[in-house]
């Protein structure tokens, strides 16, 4: 190993005894009397030193010496505490850091002689105030601007003089939280490697899904053959029906080989991308391990007390995702010290504790991380935020009053508008929130507000767990002159719901067609006829109405809603420029193109499109096709337990299709005729209870039969099933297949004579 392997291990040492000494110094701040804190900073400081002495960098080696004789000297009573200790502390922390970051960029090593004049004035007896640390390399939150764009989450840059550093006064150090964390998330060339392997590993599982079709089409030929083989046996032709059955044995045999072979190949592939997507995850600690110190800082400069409270640490998130909102996830943090918590004064005299709380909570659900970012501070002054936005002539009296509390708050998301009467060193610029949430959309994900008046904010980021992995609806957009049926995926978080319509239910406003939905009046769009392609249905009740978006969202007609799954997302070559109206393309699991929506351009070109649609007329719901197999929707959050419901139920001749959760299996039902469905409860999004309620909800559904199948054995959670619109309750722990097959076919059959009851 040469010198700079050695550095890099130093390197990599250095920043956890670093932050493991952050956060001991914050723990003894709240309690100066725990010797089991000051035993374990002089152990960080003199593992410091060690190391140092080691690879011989004798600059950090002696300022961690300094600070190991102070904490020595207090557990040996030589030394009493005094209130400089905590600022001493965080000055040679940062200090430490500089030193390393400058050694490493080649540049002039900060004076650390500065730090043993300190040490020396404390352990004498006096009680000195160390300096503001500033560095071109470490910014402090006093000094230096976040800055973020949608395009490009960047921290300040450093200063191009190589002068050394200086030691100012006129402001506190925050931390190098924006330098430390784009340092720990740095996207290198072994994580653009990781990246194509995982969009590798995405076509590994994309290729083996397509034997789904070839084996559903052995199995198909496989019953031909079986139903052919009792034809020739009932009209005596034995001899025959002997040959007929070598060949149905070597075809259930061919059958069965290939099953064997895709069920391996799909354990491989899944593993492989498995491993990967795991080594992209990255816990959310990386990041929020800096802010107990970065608050604690800006809350001394502000002259304010406040505690922060971090839950989900633990939490994994893919590396690109972490790295797009760190930025965004500070500023909101910085916000809510600066607008959120109140002067210890003013909450006394609002009959609040005088120390605010900031929270910031991870929580991953199913494919998805919320992150809420959480102060009870003052709240949102909404009649305040009515004055700006009438002042900046954003919108008019009349129509704010027409708007609800969530559409009202979307006008702090713009372009240079800022509440603050004052511009300072942390925020009033105007710059933010509208950046905050480009950046976070710009990956997949959305921003909400939720807050009162007096009480506090929340701010919740709402992001994906992966960039190259997107689950998407795909759907047929209409026929392209040349070259047939063009696919279409739209992102799934854009997606609000999936309806029938009829020709009656459009009506006409200010010249543009409208459909009500849920209670609300919506504009209604056709995509075909966006998209310059020929429709694939004569009328509308073949086709499928998507209502997408939350702010303002619309109603936009598709042709044909093929099924919901995960795509492998590639970008278009830069040469091609900008297509509009898409984002990328994607292989398919049957080998088609799919075109991926890009959402933000869509809206705006519905925005400025008036399209409708041509003729309408109301029809019958879907039809099942003749000659098909009972076809039957699986819906499970377990991977295991759907594998397995779904082999035993297609060996039993059943054509399955699997749903992940509620709200997929809702917008599978929605989109595709079944004639039973079987159900988990416990799921994430949408339970099992919740999702038979909407189907129940929905005239068409009402005779459709459902059956749960859950681990609770309760009489409440069966009473609870039955209420929601069950058939059949089964005990996974009594799960019977023959039992189960006879349960199916007597409920189908019963369906089909209109006799089917609610529950057994």
């Amino acid at each position: 190993m040469n010198e700079s392997d050695f550095l890099e291990i130093f390197k990599t040492e250095l920043n956890g005894e670093l932050q493991r000494a952050t956060d001991l110094t914050l723990e003894l701040e709240k309690n100066p009397e725990d010797l089991d804190i000051l035993n374990g900073l002089m152990r960080e400081f003199h593992t410091i030193k060690g190391a140092a002495r080691a690879i011989q960098f004798y600059e950090i080696r002696d300022a961690a010496h300094y600070l190991e004789d102070i904490y020595h000297g207090l557990l040996e009573k030589k030394v009493g505490q005094r209130p400089s200790l905590i600022d001493i502390t965080f000055y040679a922390i940062d200090l430490i850091r500089d030193i390393l970051q400058q050694s490493i960029a080649q540049r002039p090593l900060p004076d650390h002689h500065c730090l043993e004049s300190i040490v020396k004035q404390y352990m004498d007896g006096e009680d000195p105030k160390p300096p503001s640390y500033s560095s071109d390399s470490v910014g402090g939150v006093g000094s230096t601007e976040v800055t973020i764009t949608p395009d490009e989450i960047s921290t300040p840059e450093a200063s191009s003089e190589e002068t050394p550093t200086e030691y100012k006064e006129e402001s506190s150090n925050a931390s190098n939280i924006t330098a430390e964390i784009t340092t720990k998330i740095d996207r290198n060339h072994d994580e653009r490697l990781m990246d194509n392997l995982f969009n590798l590993s995405g076509e590994v599982i994309i290729a083996v899904s397509s034997f789904d079709p070839q084996r559903t089409a052995m199995r198909r030929v496989t019953q031909g053959l079986h139903q052919f083989q009792r034809q020739i046996e009932r009209e005596g032709l034995h001899q025959l029906s002997e040959d007929l059955k070598k060949i149905i044995f070597n075809q259930t045999d061919a059958s069965n080989c290939l099953d064997s072979t895709e069920n391996r190949m799909r354990f491989l592939s899944e593993e492989l991308d498995d491993q990967i997507g795991a080594a992209r995850l990255v816990p959310l600690d990386d990041v929020f391990s800096s802010y107990p110190r970065m608050i604690r800082d800006l809350a001394k400069e502000l002259k304010k007390h406040c505690e922060l409270h971090l839950e989900g640490t633990q939490t994994r998130i893919d590396r690109g995702v972490l790295a797009a909102v760190t930025a965004p996830l500070l500023h909101l943090i910085r916000n809510a010290i600066d607008h959120g918590i109140e002067l210890p004064e003013q909450r006394q005299s609002n009959g609040k504790n005088p120390i605010g709380n900031i929270s910031v909570n991870a929580v991953q659900l199913g494919g998805q991380i919320q992150i809420h970012i959480s102060d009870d501070g003052q709240g949102i002054d909404m009649p305040a935020i009515k004055d700006k936005v009438l002042l900046r002539g954003d919108t008019t009296d009349m129509l704010w009053d027409k708007m609800d509390i969530f559409e009202q708050q979307q006008f702090l998301f713009l372009p240079g508008f800022s509440m603050a009467s004052s511009v300072t060193d942390i925020s009033g610029r105007g710059v933010g929130l509208d950046v905050v949430k480009s950046s976070v959309e710009k990956v997949g994900g959305r921003v909400y507000i939720e807050s009162e008046f007096g009480k506090g904010t929340t701010f919740t980021l709402e992001l994906p767990l992966s960039l190259s992995l997107t689950r998407c609806l795909l759907v047929q957009g209409g026929k392209h002159p040349f070259f047939g049926v063009q696919h279409y995926a739209f992102p799934e978080n854009d997606i609000e719901n999936i309806q029938r319509i009829s020709a009656s239910d459009i009506r006409i406003h200010e010249g543009r067609e409208t459909v009500r939905i849920n209670d609300q009046s919506l504009p209604l769009f056709s995509f075909s006829n966006l998209m310059d392609l020929a429709p694939l249905k004569n009328t509308l009740d073949e086709k499928y109405v998507l209502v997408l978006g939350t702010t303002s969202p619309i109603a936009l007609v598709v042709e044909h809603v093929v099924e919901e799954q995960a795509i492998v997302r590639r970008r278009f070559d830069d040469r091609l420029g900008k297509l509009p109206n898409v984002d990328g393309v994607s292989l398919l699991r049957n080998g088609t193109m799919a075109l991926i929506v890009d959402m933000k351009d869509l809206y705006q070109t519905l925005s400025d499109n008036a399209s409708h649609l041509d003729s309408v007329r109301s029809g019958d719901e879907i039809q099942k096709e003749s000659g098909t197999l009972l076809q039957i929707l699986v819906v499970e959050d377990s991977q295991t337990v759907r594998e397995v419901e779904k082999h035993f139920l297609e060996s039993a001749g059943f054509e399955v299709t699997t749903a992940v959760d509620g709200k997929d299996g809702l917008n599978k039902v929605r989109g595709h005729y079944f004639d039973l469905v079987i159900s988990d409860i416990d799921m994430p999004r949408m339970n099992g209870l919740e999702m038979i309620k909407a189907i129940r909800g929905e005239t068409k559904y009402k005779t459709l039969p459902i059956i749960v199948v859950s681990y609770k054995d309760r009489p409440e959670d069966k009473k609870s099933a039955a209420s929601a619109g069950a058939n059949k309750y089964v005990v996974k722990s009594e799960f019977d297949t023959e039992e189960m097959v006879n349960t199916i076919q007597k409920l189908i059959s019963a369906k089909n004579a209109d006799t089917v009851e609610l529950y057994e």
